[in-house]
């Protein structure tokens, strides 16, 4: 036995020196930020100094020069979340990860997410195009010159990463904008209750259950739209799609005129809330240059700040959620397979082949049709091409996708590059009629006291209808005929209020000419944010900092009383209604009320339409406060349970998600309630895009409790199923801006490194959960004070 135990520890040994060499040629993969490197690109030095917070600072002779530095710094400490991006983005992951991605690549590919970045680039003035290849050239430099070991995620799928190319960069502002523009989900939804129930059933059901598609309370179906739409497989495309979003998916944004502030010069406060990933799909940076300085919120793989100030003005972001994508239902000609119906007669589809290389296989070759309206998205699966293939009078029908996104002629990227430079809201407003896709609610202030808000975008004009359902591309009635002019787009200057505020919420007038939408979000946290700017006689940086992390749910206040009043018929039920006894809506993360209150919420919500949808419930499921509301106030019939012989009332299916919430509770976290918080069920988890489902995910994934819900200010929506309230979207950063001087504050929610032994890969975690922020250090001398070091990059001779 001791011969036995001398091995076992020679083993243990052995591993664990395996491991700390393993730790070690690791840590060789961190950049370097003190010394001298020679590079080639640039037109002069460049000097990187990296602060306290870890946030590069880099000084430089030109625009050009500055970029590249960016494209330097972002593939120092990001380069696998860049590589993973640019993958997406031209629909390759299957290539390093291998099989498991095909359906991800086979849409990328169908979408053609590439050709559509190549068209962009072709649409840039040679300014922009310019500072894009150096920033390019700042990314391939650092690939060049660098040693040691590359990041983890290299190692274990192995590979190295290739140079990078322009088009890789507009491949990913491609991909936010498909990340911030899913109208075409709910378009399915409508899809799938059209084709199985009768005209006017759906029409009805349609207006019920999205209140604010049909002003006047109902939506006129097409004739015959139920039998073509029963020719597409719409449960295949759904899975395309994927689930719907969790409340809380979107932004705030808000912007004081000097005249309401204390310093007599605008406050700008804005934190965009998006799905948490680790690393945080921001990036900290300050570009200074003789016709530059900027600093903010920069996307890895971008060449610019996204969201921030320079020494002239700050902006900010919140999605508009314009209705910018269209299904199209494409009759295939029966005379020839090859080609498709048009008003106009028969047309061919135009045809590509795309190779998707594919680990531990062969090669696959798809073939991509589009038609005059988008790509044939109903290629992408068997099912899906099955469904296309069936008779209707002898004739196939497919759906084609129209997104503005694909169009020629974007310029969004150069956009946001003329925003770092403006020097006045006219310039600024000049940069902004450039931006095609998503439609953002950008708020402005500057130095000349200055406030001003506009959402430009492409928005189409349709030659009928508001694109609510699939229509057919054969008859041109959902045509797009052009687009709205710029100047008839949302936006307001110098509004005698003295702010703007935007969080989602409608902000056209019911007169307002043009569609937009009908799918805004609730107007919770624009009312909440309302309530605390009314409360101060004169507003501070302070108070911005403290109203982004307020989690007083309105929707909660709104319907907590039904739950405290309903009648609780068992032990369970009384136990989870006690815990609500005084909850006024703050969803505190030491608290257990606003857990009791999720879990009964979000029961009594299904309850109301589960029976009545079927399996179409569950592409539906979601809080949706106004069906509630909608359906309280007018709509009882809702509440009853049509599998059940008797006929229920909304109080009584209160009481019943009462005693199903306990059930789940108890299920998820034992009976003893004195051992519940919020917080404890409701981590946000900053979840790592393909290690986060593996044994690796205790490194690589970020956990932390918090508070919040979708509906609060400090917004923090969680999944929709039952016995977990996991965070999975929320403010993953946080901005305010300060125009009377000093920069101004930020955070984002995992660290500036996306490398697992950094140190800086998960250290802003414990500062966002508390609503820490940093300094956003304008001046070089700030910048120095207790620098990592400096780097300084000086052109190869």
């Amino acid at each position: 036995m001791k011969v036995l135990g001398r091995v076992v520890g020679i083993l243990l040994l052995l591993v664990i020196v395996a491991v700390g060499v393993g730790f070690v040629y690791l840590r060789s993969s961190l950049p370097r930020v003190k010394g001298e490197v020679q590079v080639s690109g640039p037109g002069g030095p460049i000097e990187i100094v990296r602060d306290a917070d870890a946030v590069p600072h880099i000084y430089a002779q030109s625009r050009a020069d500055a970029v590249f530095g960016l494209g330097f710094v972002h593939a120092q400490d990001r380069l696998w979340q860049m590589e993973f991006q640019r993958r997406v983005g031209s629909g390759r992951l299957s290539e390093v990860i291998g099989p498991a991605t095909l359906g991800t690549d086979r849409f990328i590919r169908t979408l053609g997410i590439r050709q559509a970045a190549a068209s962009a680039l072709e649409a840039m003035s040679p300014e922009a195009r310019a500072l894009l290849d150096a920033y390019v050239a700042g990314v391939n430099a650092y690939l060049a010159q660098r040693r040691g070991a590359l990041p983890a995620e290299f190692l274990l799928l192995g590979f190295e990463p290739e140079p990078f190319d322009a088009v890789d960069v507009a491949s990913w502002a491609k991909m936010m904008a498909w990340d911030l523009g899913d109208n075409w989900g709910d378009e399915l939804l409508r899809a799938q209750l059209v084709a199985r129930l009768a005209p006017e059933d759906a029409g009805r059901m349609i207006a019920e259950l999205w209140p604010s598609m049909d002003d006047a309370g109902t939506v006129v179906v097409p004739d015959g739209a139920a039998q073509y739409l029963k020719e597409i497989d719409v449960e295949g495309l759904l899975a395309l799609a994927g689930p719907p979003k969790p409340d809380g998916y979107g932004s705030n944004n808000w912007v004081l005129a000097g005249d309401v502030t204390a310093t007599g010069k605008p406050i700008l406060a804005n934190d965009p809330h998006l799905g948490l990933q680790a690393p945080s799909l921001w990036y900290f940076a300050h570009l200074v240059a003789p016709d530059l300085n900027v600093i903010g919120a920069s996307l890895p793989g971008t060449p610019a700040v996204l969201l921030g100030r320079t020494d002239h003005h700050a902006w900010g972001f919140t999605n508009n959620g314009a209705d910018v994508q269209d299904l199209f239902l494409e009759r295939v000609d029966p005379e020839d397979g090859g080609r498709y119906l048009t008003p106009n007669g028969s047309e061919a589809f135009a045809v590509r082949q795309e190779t998707i290389k594919v680990k531990g296989q062969a090669d696959e070759v798809i073939e991509v049709r589009s038609t005059r309206h988008g790509p044939v998205i109903s290629d992408v699966d068997a099912r899906s091409r099955e469904a296309a293939a069936g008779p209707l009078g002898g004739q196939g029908t497919v759906v084609a996708f129209a997104w503005t996104a694909l169009e020629p002629g974007d310029r969004t990227l150069e956009a946001v590059l003329g925003m770092n430079v403006a020097t006045s809201w006219d310039e600024f407003e000049d940069a902004l009629r450039l931006f095609v896709a998503p439609m953002q609610n950008i708020v402005y202030a500057d130095v000349d006291g200055v406030i001003a808000y506009y959402a430009p975008a492409r928005i189409p004009v349709r030659a009928g209808g508001i694109g609510a359902l699939p229509v057919p591309g054969w008859t041109g009635e959902g045509d797009w005929v052009g687009y709205v002019p710029f100047e008839e787009l949302p936006h307001s200057v110098q509004p005698e209020s003295g702010r703007i505020v935007t969080a989602n919420q409608r902000v056209v007038p019911d007169d307002y000419a043009h569609y937009l939408t009908r799918d805004w979000a609730d107007p919770y946290r624009a009312e909440r944010i309302g309530e605390l700017l009314d409360a101060q006689a004169r507003a501070t940086v302070d108070a911005s900092v403290m109203a982004q992390l307020d989690q007083v749910s309105l929707m909660a206040r709104e319907f907590v009383p039904l739950a405290q009043n309903a009648a609780a018929t068992t032990d369970g039920a009384r136990r989870l209604q006690a815990l609500l006894v005084g909850f006024d809506g703050n969803m505190l993360a030491e608290s257990r009320a606003p857990l009791a209150f999720a879990a009964w919420y979000r029961q009594f919500a299904f309850s109301l339409y589960r029976d009545d949808l079927g399996d179409v419930a569950s592409g539906f499921f979601g809080l949706r406060p106004a069906l509630t509301r909608a359906i309280l106030a007018g709509n009882p019939d809702w509440c009853d349970d049509t599998t059940t012989p008797g006929v229920e009332t909304c109080e009584q299916q209160a009481s019943l998600a009462l005693d199903a919430a306990w059930r789940e509770l108890v299920g998820a976290f034992g009976d003893d309630t004195s051992k519940w918080s919020w917080g404890e069920a409701h981590e946000a988890l900053y979840e790592h895009a393909v290690l986060g489902a593996t044994p690796l995910a205790r490194v690589a994934n970020l956990r932390i409790g918090n508070g919040g819900d979708g509906f609060s200010v400090d917004a923090a929506g969680y999944g929709l199923e039952f016995g977990s309230f996991t965070q999975t979207h929320g403010p993953g950063y946080r901005g305010v801006y300060d125009l009377a001087g000093g920069g101004g504050w930020f955070i984002h929610g995992t660290g500036q490194s996306g490398n697992l032994v950094s140190g800086h890969y998960r250290d802003y975690l414990a500062r966002w959960q508390s609503g820490a922020m940093i300094p956003m250090r304008m001046s070089r001398a700030e910048a120095e004070a207790g620098a990592m070091g400096t780097l300084r990059l000086v052109p190869r001779p």
